[in-house]
C-alpha cells in the first residue's frame, strides 16, 4: 500500500527510480577528512575508498518526534532514519498514523546490528529499539519484531509479516530496513575480511566482479491484506504472490551460500502457490558482486526454473546494488520498491557494470539474461506483469519473494462529484508546511489528469491534523496548484487568495460537527478544521469513498547534524591514541610475521619443498596438499593452538594468508605462542610419517610406538585418510596400506590377491612375524581376508579381522565403466572431503546428476562438472582435478573385486572377525544420484554380505551400525563414536575381553538397534 526509501542519490520513492530509470552509479568516493585519517592510522591494507553515501543522514527533525536533543544524539542513524521513513510511508499508504492508535498492527525491521552503546541512553542504539521506537511513536499494539538475518534481513522481516498478517493476528504491517554507515571501523573490519572490491566497483554477474561495495539505505513498505485493502478503498503498490524462507544448515563453510537450498525455496514458492515461472519476466537477485556467490545464485535459480520450463532468455536479471551499493539489513525492500517501481511505470530498469558474463554462470542454458538497457516491461497474456526478489544472508538464510502488479477492478468509482473541495494541509513547523505546498503542487502540475475528489479525500482522511494549518477550498487541480505555489513562496498577504483558512496552535479533539451530516457548508467546516477541531470527514461521503492516492509526504524539517559533535570528539580522542596503537600494530605485525613463516615451514614439511616457494595466497591444495598432508597440518595446529581444529577449517581458510587471519582472530593468544614454538616439535607432532622408499603405500597414522602394529587396508577409493579417527584412539602402531599408485605414478596392481602378495610385503617390512591385527572399510575387510589367507598358507597366523560393512562379491556382475560415470564420482568425492564430517551438508555441496547434460563430450561434460564445482568449494585446480581422476579410475579398475572368488582359511578357528554392518543395507542411498549416472546404478543394496563370512569364519561377530548408507559409514557422528569406542579397546595393550563385548553390543543395539529380520 504504502513505501518509503532513501539512499545514495535518492531521498524518496520518486528519486530512487530516477536513478534506476536512468542507469546512475551513486557510489561515491570517500571525502570525510577524518575518515581518510583514520583509515591510514589503523588500517594495513589500503581500504577501497567508495561506497554509496546517503545525503544528509546526519539530519534527523527530533522535534516532530518529541524527542529530546540529548537523546536524538544518543540514537544510531538507522533508528532516526526509519522513524521518518515509517511516517512517509503511511502516508504514502493515505494513512494518518493517528488512526492506528491502539490498534493489531505490527512492525517488523530488518536489522545488521547497531553502534557502541552510550550511556545515556542505551535504547539510543539497542536494535531491538528499532522496531519498539516506532510502535511507542504510533501508540501500536501489534508485535514489535527486530529481526536479524544478516543481508536477508529486510525480506525475511516481510516474510514474517506475512505469516502474521495470514493468521489474522494483526490487521497492518509496517515493515523495514535500515544500515547507514557512521563509522569507518566498519570499513576496516570488512575490508581485512576480504569483503570489499579491492577495485572499489560493484559488478554484479561480469566476470572482473571481485567483492561489493556497501552502501547506506533504509526502505519501509505498508503491508495489508489484498481483499482487506480492496474493501476500504486503499491504494496499492503491488501484491506479495508468495513468500518464503529457509536455511542452508551445514554447507562447506558457515558463509558458503547453498544453491540447493536456495533452488529449494523457490520451486517449493512456484509449486505451491501455482505460479507458472514463465510469467515471472524479471529477477531482482542480490547480486552482490561476487563471482562465488552470483554464480551459485543464478545456478539455483536455474536448477528450479527448468523444473517448470524449457524457455531460455526471456526473463531480465538486474541487481540494484550496481547503482547504490549493497545496503545490507535494507536491501531486500530496497529490492522490493525497485520492483514495484518498475510495475508502476511498466519499465524494467537496467543492470550497471556488466560487460563480460561470469566465467562460472552459463546464461546462455539458463532462463535469464542481465538487462543493461532500460527496457519496455512487457505485459503477459492474460495476468499481470510479474517479478521475483531473491535476498541471502550469509548467515545461510535465503528469502524469495515473488510480486505481482496490480490491476485495479475496471469498474469506475460510484463516488459522488462535488462542485467544490476543501483541501487541507498542516505541518509542525510554518517551514515544513511552505515546503510541502511547493511539492504537492509540483506533483499536481507533473499529473495534470488526477481525480481531485480522491486527491482531497487522501488528504482529509489519509494525514494528520498538526500544529501549522492551511485549508483552500477549490474547485479544479489548476486553481489548487497556483493556491499551493503561493502558499510555497511565503504566502504574502497582499497575494492571499479567497477561499483560503490557517491557524496555529494545538489541535483539540473535540469534533465538529457531533452529529453526521450530507451537507454544510464548506466554509464552516474550513475554520472549524483550521482553528484545530476534528472534523469527520467521512460524513461528507456517501458509501462509496474515493480511491485514496499516492501523493507526496511530508518535509522533515532539516534540523543540523545532530550528534556529529559528539562523533568528533570520539574521532578526537581516538586519533590521541592512535599513535599508541601504531606501536602496538607494528610489534605485533611483527609476531604476526612470525606465524606467517611458522606455518610456512609446516606447510612446507607436507610438500617437501623450499619455504620460499610458498606462496601465501595461494591454496594449500593447488600447491600439492594431499588429505593425509592436511590432516599432519592440523596436528600440528592443534599442538601450536593447544585446541582441536576441524578439518573444515583448512577448507575455508585455504591458504597461508587467510588461515594466519583466522587463526589470530579465534586463538588470541597463537600470535605470543608462535613466537616461542618450536617449529621441529610442531613438525614432528604430524600424525603421519612419511612413506618408505621401498613401500610408499605404507602410512603410520599415530605416532605411538608400543606394542605390535595394527594394519588396515585402503577401500575402494585407494586412500586411507579416514582411518586416521581410528588410529588416534590406537595405543598401538597404527598403519594404512593405500592401494599402489595411489601417491605415487607407479603402475596399480591387479586383482586382490595380488594386491595381497604385495601389501604383506610392505607389512613385513615393519613387523617380519605375526600373529597380525588386520582389518578394513568395504574392499578393505576384503583384502584383510585375502591377505591372511596367504599368511596362514605361509605357515604365519592371524589374531583378528575387522571389517566394516565389507561386500561380498561373488554375486557381483561386472559394473559398466564410463569416463562420465568416473568424472561425477570424482569430483563429488572432492567436494565431499570439504564437509566429511558433517553428512548432512552432502546434499548441498555435491552435483546431482540432473544438473548435467550427459548429451555432451567427455570433454565438454568435464569442464562442466568442474565449472560448477568451484562454485561449491572445490579445493583442487583444474590440473590437480585431471590428475585425481586418473588415479582414482586406475585404481578402481585394478582391484577387479567382481572377480575375485573366496577361498577358505587353512585355520578358520583361530582368527576372531569383527563386522560392522550397516544395518539399513543401502549402498548409496539418497547419495545415488550425487555418483551414478542412469543406467551406471550399482546392485548392492538390501544384500545379505555378510553371510559368507560368517560362513568362512567360525569366530565371526556381528555388530550393527544405524548409518544412512554405505558412503557415509565413517563419516556420521554416532557411527564414528561407536567404532572409536570399540577400536580403543580392541587394539589396547589388554586388549578384547568377554565382558567389554558383552557390554559394548548392548549399547550399539540401545544406541543403533538390529536388524528387523535377524
Amino acid at each position: 500500500m504504502g513505501m518509503a526509501c532513501r539512499s545514495a542519490g535518492a531521498s524518496n520513492p520518486g528519486e530512487f527510480w530516477q536513478l534506476m530509470q536512468q542507469g546512475k552509479d551513486c557510489i561515491d568516493s570517500i571525502r570525510e577528512q577524518s575518515w581518510l585519517d583514520f583509515f591510514a592510522a589503523h588500517s594495513q591494507t589500503p581500504v577501497p575508498l567508495r561506497y554509496g553515501q546517503m545525503q544528509r543522514k546526519e539530519h534527523f527533525d527530533a522535534a516532530f518526534f518529541g524527542i529530546a536533543q540529548d537523546d536524538a544524539a544518543a540514537m544510531d542513524f538507522p533508528q532516526r532514519v526509519l522513524l521518518e521513513e515509517t511516517y512517509k510511508a503511511l502516508e504514502d499508504a493515505g494513512i494518518a498514523p493517528s488512526s492506528l492508535q491502539k490498534q493489531p498492527v505490527g512492525v517488523f525491521i530488518g536489522s545488521v546490528g547497531g553502534g557502541e552503546q552510550a550511556a545515556h541512553s542505551l535504547l539510543g542504539t539497542d536494535t531491538g529499539a528499532l522496531s519498539s521506537h516506532i510502535a511507542y511513536f504510533l501508540d501500536l499494539k501489534g508485535p514489535a519484531l527486530t529481526i536479524n538475518t544478516a543481508c536477508s534481513s529486510s525480506l525475511m522481516a516481510m516474510d514474517v509479516a506475512c505469516q502474521y498478517l495470514r493468521s489474522g493476528k494483526i490487521d497492518l504491517a509496517i515493515v523495514g530496513g535500515a544500515t547507514v554507515y557512521t563509522d569507518p571501523r566498519a570499513f576496516i573490519m570488512m575490508n581485512n575480511a576480504g569483503i570489499l572490491s579491492p577495485t572499489a566497483a560493484c559488478r554484479p554477474f561480469d566476470n572482473n566482479a571481485d567483492g561489493m561495495i556497501v552502501g547506506d539505505g533504509t526502505g519501509v513498505v505498508i503491508l495489508k491484506r489484498l481483499d482487506d485493502a480492496k474493501r476500504d478503498q486503499d491504494p496499492i503498490h503491488g501484491v506479495i504472490a508468495a513468500i518464503g524462507s529457509n536455511q542452508n544448515g551445514q554447507t562447506a563453510g558457515r558463509t558458503v551460500p547453498s544453491y540447493l537450498s536456495q533452488s529449494q525455496l523457490q520451486s517449493s514458492l512456484y509449486r505451491d502457490n501455482r505460479i507458472n515461472v514463465e510469467d515471472i519476466q524479471y529477477i531482482e537477485a542480490h547480486g552482490t558482486a561476487t563471482k562465488l556467490g552470483d554464480a551459485i545464485e543464478v545456478d539455483a535459480l536455474k536448477h528450479s526454473f527448468q523444473q517448470f520450463t524449457d524457455k531460455k532468455h526471456y526473463c531480465a536479471i538486474g541487481s540494484v546494488k550496481a547503482n547504490i551499493g549493497h545496503t545490507t539489513a535494507a536491501s531486500g525492500v530496497l529490492s522490493v520498491i525497485k520492483v514495484l517501481l518498475g510495475f508502476r511505470h511498466r519499465l524494467i530498469p537496467p543492470s550497471l557494470n556488466f560487460e563480460r558474463c561470469n566465467e562460472y554462470i552459463d546464461f546462455e542454458n539458463t532462463p535469464f539474461y542481465v538487462n543493461t538497457t532500460l527496457q519496455e516491461w512487457p505485459g503477459n497474456a492474460v495476468k499481470p506483469r510479474m517479478a521475483a526478489v531473491t535476498s541471502l544472508g550469509h548467515g545461510g538464510t535465503n528469502v524469495h519473494a515473488v510480486l505481482e502488479e496490480y490491476l485495479p477492478d475496471s469498474v469506475l468509482s460510484q463516488a459522488a462529484q462535488p462542485e467544490a473541495f476543501l483541501i487541507p494541509l498542516s505541518a509542525k513547523t510554518p517551514e515544513s508546511l511552505a515546503a510541502y505546498a511547493t511539492r504537492l503542487a509540483l506533483f499536481i502540475r507533473q499529473n495534470a489528469t488526477l481525480d481531485l475528489n480522491a486527491l482531497a479525500y487522501t488528504l482529509q482522511v489519509g494525514r494528520e491534523r498538526l500544529q501549522y494549518r492551511s485549508i483552500f477550498q477549490v474547485k479544479t487541480l489548476k486553481e489548487l496548484a497556483a493556491k499551493l505555489e503561493w502558499l510555497g513562496r511565503g504566502g504574502a498577504r497582499d497575494e492571499r487568495p479567497e477561499n483560503y483558512w490557517q491557524g496555529e496552535g494545538k489541535v483539540r479533539n473535540r469534533a465538529y460537527p457531533e452529529q453526521s451530516f450530507e451537507s454544510g457548508p464548506l466554509a464552516t467546516l474550513a475554520e472549524h478544521w483550521a482553528g484545530g477541531d476534528n472534523i469527520n470527514w467521512q460524513a461528507l461521503y456517501s458509501e462509496d469513498k474515493p480511491q485514496r492516492l499516492h501523493l507526496p509526504t511530508y518535509v522533515f524539517a532539516k534540523t543540523g547534524n545532530i550528534g556529529c559533535s559528539e562523533k568528533k570528539q570520539e574521532a578526537a580522542k581516538e586519533e590521541e591514541a592512535a599513535k599508541e596503537e601504531k606501536a602496538a600494530k607494528e610489534e605485533k605485525a611483527s609476531k604476526e610475521q612470525q606465524l606467517e613463516l611458522l606455518l610456512k615451514k609446516i606447510l612446507a614439511h607436507q610438500l617437501d619443498c623450499p619455504v620460499q616457494q610458498i606462496d601465501s595466497r595461494r591454496n594449500f591444495f593447488e600447491l600439492g596438499l594431499t588429505s593425509l598432508g592436511l590432516v599432519n597440518m592440523l596436528k600440528s595446529l592443534e599442538q601450536l593452538t593447544g585446541k582441536k581444529i576441524a578439518s573444515s577449517i583448512v577448507f575455508e581458510y585455504s591458504s597461508i594468508e587467510r588461515l594466519e587471519a583466522y587463526l589470530t582472530k579465534n586463538h588470541t593468544d597463537i600470535v605470543d605462542r608462535a613466537e616461542f614454538a618450536d617449529c621441529t616439535a610442531l613438525i614432528k607432532s604430524s600424525v603421519f610419517s612419511q612413506p618408505s622408499a621401498r613401500f610408499p603405500e605404507l602410512i603410520l597414522l599415530n605416532e605411538n610406538g608400543r606394542g605390535q602394529p595394527v594394519f588396515w587396508f585402503h577401500g575402494g577409493l585407494g586412500g586411507v585418510q579416514p582411518y586416521h579417527i581410528l588410529a588416534e584412539v590406537c595405543e598401538r602402531p597404527f598403519y594404512g596400506i593405500q592401494a599402489k599408485g595411489w601417491i605415487s605414478k607407479q603402475p596399480g596392481i591387479h586383482g586382490v590377491p595380488a594386491m595381497a602378495a604385495y601389501y604383506i610385503q610392505a607389512m613385513q617390512s615393519v613387523q617380519p612375524a605375526g600373529p597380525y591385527d588386520l582389518g578394513g572399510y568395504s574392499l578393505g575387510g576384503l583384502i584383510a581376508y585375502e591377505v591372511t589367507r596367504q599368511l596362514q598358507e605361509r605357515g604365519e597366523s592371524v589374531a583378528t579381522i575387522a571389517m566394516l560393512d565389507t561386500f561380498d562379491t561373488t554375486g557381483i556382475k561386472d559394473v559398466k565403466h564410463s569416463a562420465k560415470n568416473d568424472f561425477l564420482q570424482a569430483v563429488n568425492i572432492a567436494l565431499q572431503t570439504t564437509v566429511m564430517q558433517n553428512p548432512e551438508a552432502f546434499s548441498s555441496t555435491l552435483i546431482h546428476r540432473d544438473q548435467l547434460d550427459v548429451s555432451l563430450s567427455d570433454e565438454a561434460f568435464l569442464q562442466q562438472l568442474l565449472d560448477l564445482a568451484k562454485t561449491r568449494g572445490l579445493p583442487y585446480s583444474e590440473e590437480q582435478m585431471y590428475e585425481l581422476i586418473h588415479k582414482q579410475s586406475k585404481v578402481q579398475t585394478a582391484h577387479e573385486a567382481h572377480r575375485y572368488r573366496m577361498l577358505p582359511l587353512a585355520a578358520a578357528e583361530s582368527v576372531d572377525c569383527y563386522y560392522f554392518r550397516n544395518k539399513n543395507g543401502l549402498y548409496m542411498g539418497e547419495l545415488e544420484p550425487y555418483f551414478t549416472l542412469v543406467g551406471y546404478e550399482y546392485d548392492l543394496d538390501k544384500k545379505k554380505h555378510w553371510q559368507i563370512w560368517q560362513e568362512y569364519l567360525p569366530h565371526f561377530s556381528i555388530v550393527d551400525m544405524d548409518a544412512s548408507n554405505h558412503l557415509v559409514f565413517l563419516s556420521e557422528p554416532d557411527v564414528c563414536n561407536s567404532l572409536i569406542d570399540f577400536f580403543r579397546v580392541l587394539y589396547s595393550e589388554a586388549g578384547m575381553t568377554p565382558e567389554f563385548f558383552r557390554s559394548f553390543q548392548q549399547r550399539t543395539i540401545e544406541k543403533h538397534g538390529v536388524l528387523s529380520n535377524e
